[in-house]
């Protein structure tokens, strides 16, 4: 089944995601050896032991922050490795921000383009077409639109399917990469749910 989380899962992507973070770790030790102020000593083991880049030298299940950060979104994990190694945040910055850009276009290149390269083959395997996607609803209704299509407006029905699914990995409220027992995470949950 395709979704979302069979990305991180599958076999055959998972092997081209840790081909991709370790290079990118090796870059990112290479670009921190050449530019750091502080902690020479300690960057290929704050690197390799981050929980960006550990389950991939490691052969670990994806951790949920290299999965923000495949997002490209600047982690507190990679914030916090340039932080051990750089004196001033403008030096920092200096460096993070063209890493990022360079670790998107990586991302882009090496996984993005050969997943959907991938799906177009299987695609063409099916034999499906746009037609296909465009009256997938009409031809596959779910069990609990059936049982509403005759008491319901279309445009509620409508409104309901368009929030049937909601990405695990979208839901920012308290994720690892906050500390569960913290007093503003405990209130944020709360807020949240309530």
């Amino acid at each position: 089944m395709e979704s979302n989380n069979h990305l991180w899962t599958c076999s055959e992507i998972r092997d081209i995601i840790i081909d991709c973070f370790k290079r990118i770790g090796y870059k990112l030790i290479d670009l921190i050896r050449q530019h750091a102020n502080k902690h020479s000593l300690t960057i290929t083991d704050s690197i390799r032991y981050s929980p960006t880049f550990r389950w991939a030298f490691r052969n670990e299940p994806i951790h949920p922050v290299a999965i923000l950060f495949l997002k490209s979104y600047v982690t507190n994990d990679l914030v916090g490795i340039f932080r051990n190694h750089f004196n001033t945040s403008k030096n920092m910055h200096k460096h993070l921000l063209p890493f990022m850009h360079e670790c998107s276009i990586t991302f882009k290149n090496d996984i993005w383009k050969v997943r959907n390269k991938r799906w177009k083959n299987r695609r063409s395997e099916l034999g499906l077409t746009k037609r296909d996607f465009i009256n997938y609803r009409k031809n596959f209704p779910s069990s609990s639109n059936t049982n509403v299509v005759g008491s319901v407006p279309n445009r509620q029905i409508t409104r309901s399917n368009e929030h049937g699914y909601i990405n695990p990995y979208n839901e920012f409220q308290c994720t690892e990469i906050i500390d569960y027992s913290s007093p503003i995470c405990t209130d944020a949950q709360f807020i949240y749910n309530v």
